[in-house]
């Protein structure tokens, strides 16, 4: 609802989102747009956030009018199996004993644009 604000007071305003360019051109046609509620009687609106990043992770960015992914985007959609393996991994403790050494973190998506990329070379 809060973009239906931003979209009201804005209405000649040049620099806008494509969501809120929507809005207007819905406005602007003396129409309203529709507002569907998804889940109500949360009891907070971090809940509803979480709620809202979900609903965006299932149905895709790229086929809503949304910037971002929204809030903890990085704990959204994933193979059950992956998470199993993230979440049951021991921690490592350090001790008098152990060896120098460097860890390095890659993130799957980077090796898999890695390979992409050369690929396509």
């Amino acid at each position: 609802m809060n973009n239906i604000k931003e979209a009201e007071k804005g209405i000649n305003s040049k620099k806008t989102s494509n969501k809120i360019q929507i809005i207007k051109e819905i406005l602007n046609i003396d129409l309203s747009p529709i507002h569907m509620i998804l889940r109500h009687g949360l009891n907070d609106e971090n809940t509803a956030l979480e709620l809202e990043s979900a609903f965006i992770d299932f149905k895709g960015l790229g086929t809503l009018d949304n910037e971002v992914a929204g809030i903890n985007a990085d704990h959204g959609i994933n193979v059950a199996e992956i998470l199993q393996q993230n979440y049951s991994k021991k921690v490592f403790t350090e001790n008098k004993n152990t060896s120098k050494f460097m860890i390095i973190k890659i993130r799957q998506d980077k090796i898999d644009k890695r390979i992409t990329m050369q690929n396509i070379r």
